[in-house]
């Protein structure tokens, strides 16, 4: 499993630890990245060689945390099928993890069978369906992670699920022999033609294993400007049996902070049957960078939360968009 940072590798005793430690405390940002290209973005262009000549090519767009994205992959027709484009993705996923992103996504044409295939091979999955077809690889998800090893045999479903800001894709999990069942619910639509203008976000997240039953979802606004501060709200509804006892804490890109005067960080407790809204206030800061964000294939920029929940640990995010000041 990868990990963002030397102090966030994620496991089951660290989420006991953290809880009430005073760690989840403080909001998380992401470092700012050390190189941009010439179109304002941190895009890698990935090569491959065949017997010293290119063979293929791709580009790896870096630009907010979490979800980085593969584009423009191409073979020459005279190198298909020896194992080139398999080559590209395994590295883009590669650099993907070593720069801390938690996802990494593609879209591809809905008939394209051959690109599906590829990445399906190596672990995306169908993710969203409009005008393209959107697949996610989830390079650190630590609750899917958990939820994986303990049940091996769960089978996986991809379908359109409710509205929540927009339209919602919902990936889920569910395990023949006890029926647990884990849910992650995507927005973002499938390529920048349906998305308006807004990049891939994780939204919702369910899971009930055992006595553990949690449903959590995230809202906020569609816009903001620079220093204006806002509310992101996350809901926790506790549908199993038992008490529910955790701390979530803001997952930030670089022009973002915790409103002033706040933490960016709450601990909650829910009891069976109940629900709580929580609100982590954030702003936009003066440092935020506006041309970055004009120049990029999906203007809006990710905030997050992260959850630290009995032995799980997930995270939800929205999308906003940047206005400048009127």
């Amino acid at each position: 499993m990868t990990f963002r940072d030397p102090f966030s590798a994620h496991g089951e005793e660290l989420v006991r630890s953290r809880i009430g430690t005073g760690v989840t405390r403080s909001p998380f940002t992401w470092p700012q990245a050390a190189v941009y290209s010439e179109n304002w973005r941190d895009a890698q262009t990935l090569i491959a060689k065949v017997d010293g000549v290119v063979a293929g090519r791709a580009v790896l767009e870096l630009w907010t945390y979490p979800f980085a994205e593969l584009a423009n992959l191409e073979v020459m027709p005279a190198c298909q099928r020896r194992g080139v484009g398999s080559r590209l993705v395994a590295e883009a996923v590669r650099r993907a993890s070593d720069k801390g992103f938690l996802a990494l996504h593609i879209q591809t044409d809905l008939d394209n069978r051959d690109s599906q295939s590829l990445h399906a091979r190596h672990g995306f999955l169908p993710a969203t369906q409009g005008e393209m077809l959107r697949m996610v690889r989830f390079l650190n998800y630590p609750a899917l992670s958990h939820f994986l090893w303990e049940h091996p045999l769960a089978l996986f479903q991809s379908r359109r699920g409710e509205e929540v800001d927009g339209s919602l894709w919902e990936l889920s999990w569910t395990d023949p022999v006890s029926a647990d069942t884990l849910s992650i619910g995507l927005s973002g639509g499938s390529c920048q033609f349906d998305s308006n203008e807004f990049g891939p976000a994780v939204k919702t997240f369910q899971i009930r294993a055992a006595e553990f039953h949690l449903q959590s979802s995230i809202s906020g606004p569609a816009e903001v400007s620079k220093h204006q501060a806002f509310d992101l709200v996350v809901e926790v509804a506790n549908t199993g049996s038992k008490k529910t006892e955790g701390a979530c804490r803001l997952l930030l890109n670089p022009g973002f902070a915790a409103a002033a005067g706040t933490q960016g960080a709450v601990e909650f407790s829910v009891k069976p049957g109940a629900s709580e809204k929580l609100t982590l206030p954030a702003q936009v800061l003066e440092s935020f960078d506006d041309q970055l964000w004009k120049a990029c294939s999906y203007p809006s920029v990710s905030v997050g939360v992260e959850f630290f929940v009995d032995d799980y640990i997930f995270w939800l995010s929205h999308q906003v968009k940047v206005e400048p000041r009127g």
